[in-house]
C-alpha cells in the first residue's frame, strides 16, 4: 500500500482471482507459483523478525503486477471501475515521482513550505550535502594515524558512505538490525583500527557495535538549501578498543 494505494487492492485481486484460476490456465499456475510461496514467506519473516522492511514483499509483488496487465488487456473495454482505479494509480504515481524529482533537484517547492516544516521528515534531504560530508570525512580519516575504516548507525547511511568514498577507507555497518553488510562481512570493525562514524540530526545515536569505544566529535556539517538549514552530520572518530589501544599506541 505505501507504493500506491490505488494499485495495491488490484494487485491483491488478481492474485486471488489467479489462485481460482490457475487449473484451467496455465499462465495463472506458472505466475501464481513465482508470487503466492514467495510473498507468503515473506509476510511470515515480516511478522516475525523484528528488523523486517516494508520492501521485503516485493519480489513476491512483481508476478501479481504481470497478472494485473494481463487482466486489464482481457477486461479494458468492459470493466470501467478497474480501468478507473489502474488510470488513477499510475496517474497519482506519476504526479509523486514528478514533484520528487522536482524537489530533490531544486528548492522550488521547498520555499513554498511553511515555517513549521520539519526537515528531518523530509528524507529528500538525506541526499543533499553529501558533497561536504564527503570532504569532512576524507579530511577526519587523513589525519587519523593508524588503520582507519568508516562506519555508520544505518544502512542506508553505511550504503551512502559507500558510495561515496568508493569504499576508501572500508566500510562497517555495525548495526543492531541484518543489513548486507553482515553477509559481505562487513558488520564488525577490526578492534585494533580507529572508526570514523558518520551519524545525522534524525538518527543521532552511535552504531550498536560502537558501544564499547569511547567517540568523541571531529566535525559537525551543516546542510543548507533554499536558506534552510535541513541537515546535520556528526562526524566521530571512535579510537580502538580499550585491550588494544596501548597495542596501538607502542606500535605507533
Amino acid at each position: 500500500l505505501s507504493y500506491s494505494p490505488l494499485l495495491a487492492p488490484l494487485l491483491v485481486f488478481v492474485l486471488v482471482r489467479s489462485l481460482r484460476r490457475v487449473r484451467r490456465d496455465e499462465r495463472d499456475l506458472f505466475l501464481a507459483a513465482f508470487s503466492w510461496p514467495v510473498l507468503l514467506f515473506l509476510l511470515t519473516a515480516m511478522v516475525r523478525l523484528k528488523d523486517a522492511e516494508q520492501h521485503w514483499t516485493m519480489m513476491g509483488v512483481m508476478p501479481a503486477a504481470i497478472l494485473l496487465g494481463r487482466y486489464l488487456d482481457a477486461t479494458w473495454t468492459r470493466a470501467k471501475v478497474v480501468r478507473g482505479m489502474a488510470v488513477a494509480g499510475v496517474a497519482v504515481s506519476a504526479a509523486a515521482l514528478g514533484l520528487g524529482i522536482l524537489h530533490a533537484h531544486t528548492t522550488a517547492l521547498l520555499r513554498l513550505f511553511p515555517k513549521g516544516y520539519d526537515p528531518r521528515a523530509d528524507m529528500i534531504n538525506e541526499l543533499v550535502g553529501w558533497d561536504q560530508v564527503r570532504a569532512s570525512v576524507g579530511q577526519v580519516a587523513n589525519g587519523t594515524r593508524g588503520s582507519v575504516v568508516l562506519a555508520s548507525n544505518h544502512y542506508s547511511m553505511c550504503g551512502r558512505l559507500f558510495f561515496e568514498m568508493g569504499d576508501e577507507p572500508t566500510v562497517y555497518c555495525p548495526t543492531a538490525r541484518r543489513s548486507a553488510y553482515d553477509f559481505f562481512g562487513r558488520h564488525d570493525p577490526p578492534a585494533k583500527a580507529t572508526v570514523i562514524a558518520v551519524t545525522t540530526d534524525i538518527h543521532p545515536e552511535l552504531p550498536e557495535g560502537l558501544r564499547d569505544r569511547t567517540c568523541s566529535v571531529a566535525d559537525t556539517v551543516d546542510v543548507e538549501r533554499g536558506g534552510r538549514q535541513v541537515a546535520r552530520y556528526l562526524v566521530q572518530s571512535c579510537p580502538p578498543v580499550p585491550d588494544h589501544a596501548e597495542e596501538r599506541a607502542s606500535r605507533d
